[in-house]
């Protein structure tokens, strides 16, 4: 089932969202993912705003610059921000977390940026990052639904539209 999504969620490095300001391309800039509900959504900070900005809630923040405009390019997550998302989000307890948690892993394990150690019966998974500790992570059985919500938000995130 496809989920509906109302294009809320900026492109990445387009404005401040404390400031307002347009980020130019190059600038060294911020980006946080925050829970809205059952929905994690990203803002993207410049320098300055980063500063003062409260980070309460915030599930996850990475550094990033400005992409150049390029014609038809979108810009995408890269493995060390999907490793700090993954990193931070065992820090949550919450379901959508947790779901969002196993789609980043599926996703840095289809990259190689994580190892599988072990599969359990159960459906868990034991993943490493290259010569860091083991990870356990328990198979959250998600729907479809969550699946495709999670997926929406990681795109979200890194400036892809969702599916609709």
């Amino acid at each position: 089932m496809a989920i509906e999504w109302d294009g809320q969620v900026a492109a990445a490095g387009q404005r401040c969202a404390v400031t307002g300001r347009d980020l130019a391309p190059g600038e060294e800039a911020w980006g946080v993912l925050r829970p809205e509900g059952d929905r994690f959504v990203r803002q993207d900070l410049s320098s300055e705003a980063w500063a003062g900005f409260d980070r309460t809630g915030v599930v996850s923040w990475w550094r990033f610059k400005v992409p150049q405009p390029v014609q038809g390019r979108r810009l995408v997550l890269d493995a060390a921000a999907l490793l700090r998302i993954f990193a931070d989000l065992g820090n949550r307890d919450d379901r959508p977390a947790a779901v969002l948690r196993w789609l980043v892993a599926l996703w840095l394990l289809r990259g190689r940026s994580l190892q599988l150690a072990r599969m359990g019966k159960d459906g868990s998974l034991t993943v490493q990052e290259r010569g860091g500790a083991s990870t356990l992570l328990a198979d959250p059985k998600a729907d479809a639904d969550e699946l495709a919500r999670a997926r929406d938000d990681l795109l979200a995130a890194g400036g892809i539209a969702p599916h609709g």
